[in-house]
């Protein structure tokens, strides 16, 4: 309990001193301030959720979402920017290969990587059982054609877990930007303007074995089963209000 007090307590002095002074400008600029994210890095929030065998803070949940809760009320955006970055890393460490692990948590940890979700599409909405972005076999390797909608933060991304069809199945892959997504045009929103919402294309992007991560459960609904999301989503609000 004295940890998430202190967590909490960091969280907030951050929040005060960091983003709220900046929230009108950036929504104006629809961009946040370019030492932001470095700062949000040094303080290890993109990491709260990362084992400390992998460089993160290695926290437990109500750690987690307490911490998250602050940062909304300072500024939402930047809050769902942590968040993404947790629920990437903790789906490449539940269902990444060793190796995987190894390549990217580390950098998610410390912030010198920003990753992107990409899920849901135009046509299916949030419907992830009825996606069309497929993957298919290459050799040894997957190729990867399609289009995602909605995409938090792609602009800025470093990676994207790509949700896509294949032969076996709904499965998730880690694209470092050099494998070739294009972001589109980001979407006119009403708020989170800092955060920026783009649909991504994938024409011909080609994947690694390693790049593929073990099948992620997908409920009845067609959303991807877990509390993080959930719980964060209720964190993030709770901040706003």
């Amino acid at each position: 309990m004295q940890e998430l007090q202190e967590i909490r307590t960091l969280a907030r002095e951050f929040a005060q001193s960091e983003l709220r002074p900046h929230v009108e400008a950036w929504d104006r600029d629809a961009s946040f301030g370019e030492q932001t994210l470095g700062h949000v890095a040094e303080l290890g929030f993109f990491g709260m959720l990362v084992p400390d065998a992998h460089g993160g803070m290695g926290f437990d949940l109500p750690t987690y979402v307490v911490a998250l809760e602050q940062l909304a009320w300072g500024e939402p955006g930047i809050a769902l920017v942590v968040a993404h970055a947790n629920f990437a890393a903790q789906l490449i460490e539940q269902l990444g290969s060793d190796e995987t692990k190894r390549t990217w948590l580390e950098q998610i940890a410390r912030g010198s990587v920003i990753p992107a979700i990409a899920l849901a599409e135009a046509d299916s909405g949030a419907d992830l059982a009825n996606i069309c972005t497929r993957a298919e076999r290459a050799g040894a390797d997957w190729v990867l054609n399609g289009a995602k909608a909605w995409v938090s933060n792609a602009e800025r991304a470093d990676l994207l877990l790509v949700l896509a069809a294949t032969a076996d199945g709904k499965r998730l892959f880690v694209l470092p930007r050099a494998a070739g997504w294009k972001t589109g045009a980001r979407a006119q929103t009403l708020g989170l303007r800092p955060l920026g919402l783009s649909d991504v294309e994938l024409a011909n992007v080609r994947a690694t074995q390693d790049q593929l991560l073990a099948a992620p459960s997908i409920a009845e609904t067609g959303s991807l089963t877990g509390a993080l999301g959930s719980l964060s989503i209720a964190a993030i609000s709770l901040g706003i209000a």
